[in-house]
């Protein structure tokens, strides 16, 4: 699922308003919406969660590479049963 990156940012926006301030992106890729909200919001924290091993390495080497320290990867397969989802805001 691909959304735009002007919609990320309504949706972004409206939620940092709203108070939001944990983002968690299930079946994040390589973390993109995860990048763009600590980027946005240097107050805020973000949680990727993917479940193949290759796009959560691109995401790490992405976050070391740009300092984006507040963002939080987790390999796990979310349809699984056992896959305990983290706490967030949005």
């Amino acid at each position: 699922l691909y959304t735009s990156y002007k919609d990320l940012l309504e949706v972004m926006q409206w939620a940092y308003q709203q108070g939001q301030r944990h983002w968690c992106d299930i079946g994040c890729g390589i973390g993109r919406s995860c990048f763009l909200w600590t980027w946005l919001f240097p107050d805020t924290t973000a949680t990727g969660i993917e479940l193949v091993p290759e796009r959560l390495e691109e995401a790490r080497a992405a976050s070391r590479a740009l300092r984006l320290e507040r963002n939080f990867w987790v390999e796990a397969d979310f349809a699984a049963s056992a896959t305990a989802l983290p706490a967030a805001d949005i």
